[in-house]
């Protein structure tokens, strides 16, 4: 008889954002994926996924302690070979399950460090998610900036990368973007937060835009955690709010922009930049959190510095031409190294690894 295949729950806090994504990637693998998340989350995940939900209107400690007890219900009614514990807040639920399920393998993926952000709280947040990650057998990390940032800081556990991917593209035609028919469309998609960077795009694509007004930003994303000043304000000259688009249409703008630009602060493992890459987008990226490692500079993007002047001289040199020649180069990248089949193959690798462990 063929082995049973393995069951997988994957647990969340939250589900926005690349999360969501992430676990919808991972149920199409071998195995019978659940996944524990907020009712107000669902649409983050596909159809055909299986789930259990609970109600957290917002984030809060009594929204925490809801959680722990439907991560504890859960966890223990379906007893699963491997709990997947996904961002940060999961790690409560990997506090309270590791010592009630010995049989059970567990592994956590932060999607970014907490301890890694910009904040006052970040050497607090370093002292219990390098503590508490240590319970599980694995802790999985989407980029090796992420991995060098948890040695860097002593965080526990046995630590490796898989890096994050995304699937093909889907084969949808260009979105038709306002401008005229010269304008060098480049495209921001993300939160807008501080973490995003958006607070100094905007003035670096206006001082840009003086240097080169074929310059045109169009802008997919609202503000989730905490608006980055400007964001509300009215948008200047030469941009194009667009709101969310849905992800059976995203392909079609990605495949319309000349650039993408990720000027974030931090980032684990960025989404828009895969997604850019399976469209033959090339993409612009800060210098912070090892993202200049994931293209390769003026073949299929580009990396700058995190300042005003910086990013206004790396805008104001786009062109049309140049930017379209590194097409190919970033087709090609995506799938030599971001491609879903890639991360399938890394990951079925790991349940076999861990699951062995346990034998």
């Amino acid at each position: 008889m063929p082995p049973k295949p393995l069951k997988i729950l994957h647990i969340c806090e939250t589900a926005r954002g690349g999360v969501g994504t992430y676990i919808n990637l991972l149920a199409q693998g071998a195995g019978e994926h659940r996944v524990l998340l907020p009712a107000e989350d669902q649409t983050m995940l596909a159809a055909a996924v299986a789930r259990d939900t609970f109600r957290r209107p917002r984030r809060s400690v009594a929204g925490l302690l809801r959680f722990g007890f439907h991560a504890l219900r859960c966890g223990l009614r379906q007893r699963p070979d491997i709990v997947f514990c996904h961002s940060s807040f999961s790690l409560l639920a990997l506090a309270l399950l590791r010592p009630l399920l010995p049989r059970s393998r567990f592994l956590y993926c932060a999607h970014g460090w907490g301890g890694a952000r910009e904040s006052r709280h970040a050497p607090l947040l370093r002292r219990i998610e390098g503590r508490l990650c240590g319970l599980a057998h694995r802790v999985v990390n989407v980029s090796s900036g992420e991995q060098a940032f948890a040695r860097q800081h002593g965080y526990r556990a046995h630590h490796l990368v898989i890096e994050n991917a995304v699937r093909p593209a889907l084969p949808l035609p260009p979105a038709p973007l306002p401008g005229p028919a010269d304008a060098v469309h480049l495209l921001f998609v993300g939160r807008l937060d501080p973490q995003k960077g958006f607070d100094l795009l905007l003035p670096a694509f206006v001082a840009a835009r003086r240097q080169n007004p074929a310059l045109h930003l169009h802008v997919i994303g609202e503000a989730v955690v905490q608006a980055s000043p400007g964001a509300a304000a009215p948008l200047p000259e030469g941009v194009t709010r667009l709101g969310w688009i849905g992800a059976d249409r995203i392909d079609s703008f990605y495949r319309a922009a000349d650039l993408v630009l990720l000027p974030s602060r931090w980032e684990g493992m960025p989404l828009v930049l895969m997604e850019a890459l399976r469209n033959g987008t090339p993409v612009l990226v800060s210098t912070r959190s090892d993202m200049p490692t994931l293209i390769e500079e003026g073949i299929s993007g580009f990396a700058t510095d995190l300042t005003l002047p910086a990013l206004t001289e790396a805008l104001a040199r786009c062109t049309k031409p140049a930017l379209a020649a590194l097409r190919p180069a970033a087709l090609a990248r995506y799938q030599a190294r971001f491609h879903s089949d890639r991360l399938h193959r890394e990951m079925q690798a790991l349940y076999a690894e861990v699951t062995h462990d346990a034998g």
